[in-house]
């Protein structure tokens, strides 16, 4: 058996994962929360720039997991920015984490300098 991390919750950053079933990076967040009975959050935070096609699209994914994912417990914060008022949330959540989970764009990595 081993010990909970020092830290207070587990951090689910989805980036283009916007659903509940066949989403692996969320299963695994779920899993570490369980099995170290912490709070899972999830920080959701709409790509900026982004055309209004696109953040209605966003949004309406999020409208639609939201609810399962508020329902295996977690807490789901939806953060909109302003061209003006770009704050990397992420990064202040990410210090007082136990864990971060994020998904991978579906996107063939650029390798030029690896």
């Amino acid at each position: 058996s081993s010990s909970p991390p020092p830290k207070s919750y587990i951090l689910y950053l989805p980036t283009v994962t916007l659903r509940h079933h066949h989403n692996p990076s969320f299963a695994l967040a779920a899993h570490l929360s369980n099995h170290y009975q912490i709070p899972l959050l999830i920080l959701c935070t709409p790509p900026y720039p982004v055309t209004s096609r696109h953040l209605s699209f966003h949004l309406e994914a999020l409208q639609s997991c939201t609810p399962h994912w508020e329902n295996h417990g977690a807490l789901v914060l939806i953060r909109l920015r302003a061209p003006s008022r770009r704050h990397p949330d992420h990064l202040t959540l990410t210090s007082r984490a136990a864990a971060v989970v994020t998904d991978e764009p579906f996107v063939k990595p650029y390798l030029t300098f690896v």
